[in-house]
């Protein structure tokens, strides 16, 4: 599978996601961080199989649309997320509360309350760096998030255990 790209992210035969923040890269910084993130295997499979031809997007809606939009048109603001809408309706069909909100609540809080991976979160996210230290003189710990989300995955009950 050659990789395939998404503005600033990327899915490699590895099985990682990459990407460089969007507000850097407008900023023309010179070393915009990179983080790379391990796909659960069951994840990778999955975007494998659902894989659009699209050189620059990795998954379209059925359609062939992108999943999320956000344009103004004719001075209104016009939103689209065919990845929120599916999960609303999959959650109301099989009567089980859920949102990506609360995902990414659960994440963060596993994440904190585990020593070995407090203060994650926000590589976990792919938040700017925010303090100076941060911005220009650390590096991106990448051995401990890749363990960190392996980690995420058997807690959250996503990799199963012969996936290990």
């Amino acid at each position: 599978m050659p990789p395939a790209t998404s503005g600033g992210s990327s899915i490699s035969e590895r099985s990682t996601a990459s990407t460089a923040d969007a507000g850097w890269r407008a900023g023309n910084c010179e070393n915009v961080p990179v983080v790379s993130y391990p796909l659960w295997p069951e994840t990778f499979e999955l975007l494998k199989q659902e894989r659009s031809d699209d050189p620059d997007h990795v998954l379209l809606t059925r359609e062939g649309k992108l999943l999320r939009t956000e344009d103004i048109d004719g001075g209104k603001y016009k939103k689209t997320d065919a990845v929120r809408l599916a999960i609303r309706r999959l959650s109301k069909k099989t009567e089980i509360e859920f949102t990506l909100k609360a995902c990414k609540k659960t994440s963060a809080s596993l994440l904190r309350g585990n020593r070995d991976y407090q203060g994650l979160q926000s590589l976990f996210f792919d938040h700017d760096p925010q303090t100076v230290a941060e911005i220009h003189y650390t590096t991106i710990p990448q051995e401990l998030l890749n363990e960190a989300i392996v980690w995420l995955g058997r807690e959250l009950g996503i990799i199963k255990e012969e996936s290990r």
